[in-house]
């Protein structure tokens, strides 16, 4: 069962938090600087608060108790027994129930991206009770709130009509103390505003956000999402000596020195939504594991206020 769109019991902003650095296994230490760039936090999923994003009046927002702990349940337990969830060849390991833009190498989006989509928004479908998406219909209130049209990215009458769930974690040893990687930092902003130029809805946007619901993670344990204030211009992307020295993807940390960040910790049940063409990465404990439905979505603005359209994509 949801959480009703009901008031928000508390709204504040998170700044202000004590710097401090976080020793990993590697031997790296991830800065987390001090300052006033941090999250907004309410309660419940409230479609208004988008408004406040492409107003710029807010960085980053954290939904307590977005949805219902039971509901979590069930959905964690239909995917981890999916028959088409999979593992990524990345680095550190994931799993994953859906399709996802960034998987696709450069120039093979259509062929990529769409390909299984109809079996994709299947198989997600059948993992969510009732087939219901509480991401899709949050985001979709949000647009009427605006008067704004939604968009699944498509191509040739097929659509990308679910988020994708996503397992970070798995198969890492136990540790009570250090921390691990479960995403390096990185970016989401590449793939729209140079590997896929044939998405016309998506290609030359300046902005992508990730909304994230945590569906089960180990009380006290939650992983944190770090996001910095930080935008790598595509000029710094593709240079390779700004590349992540082991890990497959992402960017090294040296990039981030001095810089502000903010800290949010989802809880089960929990839902965020951060800048994804800001830097980000997830930190959590060794062994213990993080489930997550989340997608991805551009704001069009044309008006003073608000925006005038939405592009869902995963």
């Amino acid at each position: 069962m949801l959480v009703s769109d009901s008031k928000i019991t508390r709204a504040r902003y998170v700044g202000g938090h004590k710097a401090r650095a976080v020793l990993l296994p590697t031997g790296d230490s991830l800065q987390l600087a001090n300052g006033a760039f941090a999250a907004a936090v309410i309660e419940g999923l409230l479609p208004r608060m988008l408004t406040e994003f492409a107003d710029k009046k807010i960085p980053a927002l954290h939904m307590k108790n977005a949805v219902d702990q039971e509901w979590c349940d069930e959905v964690s337990n239909r995917f981890k027994r999916h028959p088409a969830t999979k593992k990524e060849g990345v680095i550190p390991p994931i799993y994953s129930l859906g399709s996802h833009l960034y998987s696709c190498s450069k120039g093979e989006a259509f062929s990529c991206y769409f390909r299984d989509i109809e079996q994709m928004n299947s198989a997600i479908s059948s993992v969510l009770p009732d087939g219901h998406d509480p991401i899709v219909s949050f985001l979709q209130d949000a647009c009427e709130l605006n008067n704004a049209q939604f968009e699944y990215l498509s191509c040739n009458g097929a659509s990308v009509r679910h988020g994708t769930l996503r397992l970070w974690g798995e198969g890492l040893q136990p540790s009570t103390g250090s921390r691990c990687y479960f995403a390096v930092p990185h970016e989401d902003y590449e793939e729209t505003n140079a590997n896929h130029s044939s998405f016309h809805q998506i290609y030359g946007s300046n902005n992508v956000y990730s909304i994230i619901l945590c569906i089960d993670a180990v009380h006290d344990r939650e992983p944190e999402t770090i996001v910095w204030d930080r935008r790598m211009t595509l000029e710094e992307i593709h240079d390779p000596n700004n590349k992540h020295p082991w890990a497959s993807y992402g960017y090294k940390e040296s990039m981030l020195e001095g810089v502000d960040a903010m800290s949010i910790r989802l809880k089960k049940g929990d839902a965020a939504i951060i800048p994804a063409h800001n830097i980000h990465a997830v930190i959590g404990f060794p062994g213990f594991r993080r489930c997550s439905y989340m997608a991805f979505f551009h704001l069009r603005k044309t008006t003073s206020t608000g925006f005038s359209k939405m592009i869902f994509r995963t």
